[in-house]
């Protein structure tokens, strides 16, 4: 028998997905490249697992056991399947929550194409319906986004961009005074505060402040140098407008109270986007214990810093976001975890279908939803081969 039928004969065997048609002379080139890595390759049943591992994705050098199946879609995970999105598929589209509805705007296309056409979902009805499409590209990246009364305002690289829910439809804000390119921004009493979350130049760049009525701008007056090297993060609170510093070796930030600036203590501890919670400022970001230094979190009344728990190593981390750490209240989504502030605990999240990767992610009170994302084929491991299809599956989770 040929080595191209015993290949396919130990495929049928140990996978339940269609056999491969290989070329025999690849084989023995394969061979013989393994080979001369020092790799023990020096008879035919040898060659044949190899080829298994690399085409099959199921067998492993040494080992004789089958591959673990993997388990059903939302079965056992504690997710459930809520109406499709009735959008083309696609990842990475940008999710914000308007407290009665999901806006899921954007995203990229399995092709790779921009999109800017958008939904929004209503959950106490489990339904669907079409707004407005973007004047530009949004996606999973653009997470600088704040409410102001009804309107969503959405901070690009270009400008900042408004969603009135009612009249369904989008605009285009006034430029700053100051160019920004990496926007952070936040929003209270019917003003948007915009700063560059990092300097690239060595001036120091203010906070501006949009009043969405008159669309006039002004601006904060320049106040500690925080983060100068490293990520800023704009934080509405009762306290007032919070800097929030994500530095090269710890957190740091500063308080506008209406009238100053206020430095917060130095802490060795350190964090990244960053959340209100309604009670302090937490790092949307929490460490395990592989890093070096706690996660941060900030009593900004108070001044005072505390360090978050340990998230567990052993959590899942798959399900990925594509950038932003969804969060609403206590709640922060981190590194397929919610953490829950309220009282320190974490619930480690399955994705709901195997290797789901890249989907728009929402925390709305205690449910986290996942709309559309990326599925690799059988097969094939999401992180190895980029073989695989955008759907437009939507799931919720009721976090306990």
């Amino acid at each position: 028998m040929a080595v191209e039928d015993q290949v396919r004969d130990l495929l049928h065997e140990l996978t339940p997905y269609p056999p491969l048609g290989l070329d025999g002379a690849a084989v023995a080139r394969s061979a013989r490249r393994r080979h001369r890595r020092r790799i023990a390759l020096v008879t035919l049943p040898a060659v044949v697992v190899v080829v298994a591992l690399v085409l099959g994705g199921t067998a492993f050098l040494g080992r004789s056991d089958r591959p673990r199946p993997e388990p059903p879609a939302g079965l056992g995970t504690g997710w459930y399947r809520i109406a499709d999105l009735p959008l083309s598929p696609r990842k990475l589209p940008l999710v914000v929550w308007t407290g009665e509805e999901a806006l899921v705007v954007g995203g990229v296309s399995e092709k790779s194409a921009s999109l800017e056409d958008g939904a929004a979902y209503d959950p106490a009805g489990d339904s669907w319906r079409t707004i407005a499409p973007a004047p530009e590209h949004l996606s999973a990246a653009d997470f600088a986004t704040a409410f102001v009364g009804h309107t969503l305002v959405v901070g690009t690289h270009d400008g900042l961009l408004a969603y009135d829910v009612d009249p369904d439809a989008w605009r285009r804000l006034p430029d700053p005074p100051h160019r920004v390119t990496w926007p952070t921004i936040a929003a209270a009493d019917g003003h948007v505060y915009l700063l560059d979350d990092h300097d690239v130049t060595d001036e120091q760049t203010p906070v501006q402040v949009l009043d969405l009525a008159s669309g006039t701008w002004s601006t904060l007056p320049l106040g500690p140098d925080v983060a100068a090297h490293g990520i800023r993060t704009l934080v509405w609170t009762p306290a007032g407008l919070v800097v929030m510093g994500d530095g090269l070796d710890s957190a740091s930030g500063a308080l506008w109270d209406g009238t100053r600036w206020v430095s917060f203590p130095d802490t060795d501890l350190r964090g990244s986007l960053w959340h209100w919670t309604g009670e302090r400022v937490v790092s949307g970001w929490v460490a395990s214990r592989r890093s070096a230094t706690r996660s941060a979190a900030l009593d900004p009344a108070a001044g005072a810093w505390s360090a978050l728990p340990w998230l567990p190593v052993d959590s899942p981390s798959t399900l990925w976001s594509g950038g932003r750490m969804p969060a609403d209240g206590p709640l922060v989504f981190s590194d397929s975890t919610v953490y829950d502030d309220a009282d320190g605990s974490f619930t480690p999240v399955h994705p709901p279908e195997p290797f789901l990767t890249a989907p728009g992610l929402l925390l709305a009170g205690r449910t986290l939803f996942t709309f559309g994302g990326y599925l690799p084929d059988p097969g094939h491991q999401y992180d190895r081969v980029d073989q695989g299809t955008t759907t437009t599956h939507a799931w919720a989770y009721d976090v306990p």
